[in-house]
């Protein structure tokens, strides 16, 4: 046989091998995609959602088996409220809507915490407002989401300052109209968490900020919530999602420049702010002693002022099963 002629069964047989790799690779990529576990998430756009948005604008979801639709809310009262009537399978949000959650008719279950800040929630004040001290709110009209993480912070603050809560107007606004509210003369005080008061600000150029409720019992913790029923159908979708969640937080870690500019092209923010709001916020997948004990602190300022009908099953309402292994450093 001549060498022309092996050469071209040889040059055959190789091209065969590569035909067969790569449709094996193509069925291979198929079945993966097929496989992918598909999850609902309930968010919103703002910094304390910061690994939710990554995971999603990077792919990260996807890389842990997760195929995730995104549920995009105006704040974690409406994630709480798509989790617990079946419209979302997880949901992240600030600490008093997940204990409203939890307390639900269909309870949700908050499977960990991602982040913590102390410093979130800011009252700013009105321009040429004669307010100087906590006890100058009352008589005002102050506007906060009601049953969001910033109004729970108020409650304690207001307990802190032994405020009477009954000579302050308590307006319930939206947090995308408080600033045309402050412009418009509606309102005398507002608070909220970023990119809320920045907005206030921005909009009324001699508005101030007044006081940050810190130094209240609780760090404030960002957590994930989930369905209990998804839970307990897809533990291993949940624990891979927050896997993803992790990772998001680790990429943030490394590239916090690029992670603001993300950010600041769905708020509305420069990334300087982002990036100043991103820097203030501890950021981990956990579920430790700290942040459960604030969580019950909260629980029951909220459980006397009639925002929850009862404390939480801590047994049932905090389940920290779905965590993944992650390194120490990271926890």
């Amino acid at each position: 046989m001549n060498t022309p002629t092996v050469q071209r069964r040889v040059t055959l047989v190789i091209l065969g091998i590569a035909v067969v790799a790569a449709a094996v690779w193509v069925f291979i990529g198929q079945r993966a995609a097929d496989t992918l576990v598909p999850v609902r998430l309930a968010l919103s756009y703002k910094v304390d959602y910061l690994p939710q948005i990554l995971a999603l604008d990077k792919g990260l979801f996807k890389q842990r088996g997760i195929a995730m639709t995104p549920r995009v809310v105006t704040g974690g009262i409406e994630a709480a409220e798509a989790v617990t009537t079946g419209s979302a399978d997880l949901g992240v949000m600030g600490e008093v809507p997940a204990l409203t959650a939890t307390t639900a008719p269909n309870p949700a279950v908050i499977v960990a915490a991602y982040a913590t800040d102390e410093y979130r929630h800011r009252i700013i004040i009105a321009p040429g407002s004669k307010i100087r001290t906590p006890k100058d709110l009352e008589g005002k009209r102050f506007a906060v989401q009601h049953g969001s993480s910033t109004y729970g912070a108020f409650m304690m603050y207001c307990d802190k300052h032994k405020l009477d809560r009954s000579k302050i107007t308590m307006v319930r606004l939206s947090p995308r109209d408080m600033p045309e509210a402050m412009a418009g003369k509606q309102i005398d005080a507002m608070a909220g968490s970023e990119p809320w008061p920045s907005n206030v600000l921005k909009r009324n150029t001699d508005a101030k900020a007044f006081a940050v409720l810190s130094g209240l019992g609780c760090n404030f913790p960002l957590v994930v919530v989930a369905s209990r029923q998804f839970a307990q159908r897809n533990p291993e979708a949940v624990t891979r999602a927050l896997a993803a969640m992790q990772d998001a937080i680790e990429y943030q870690q490394a590239h916090p420049e690029d992670a603001a500019a993300i950010l600041a092209q769905h708020t509305g923010l420069t990334p300087a702010q982002e990036l100043a709001s991103i820097r203030n916020t501890s950021w981990g997948v956990m579920l430790d002693t700290d942040t459960i004990a604030g969580l019950k602190t909260i629980a029951g300022v909220l459980k006397d002022e009639g925002v929850l009908r009862s404390e939480p099953s801590w047994a049932q309402a905090v389940d920290d099963r779905y965590l993944p292994t992650l390194p120490q450093e990271a926890q």
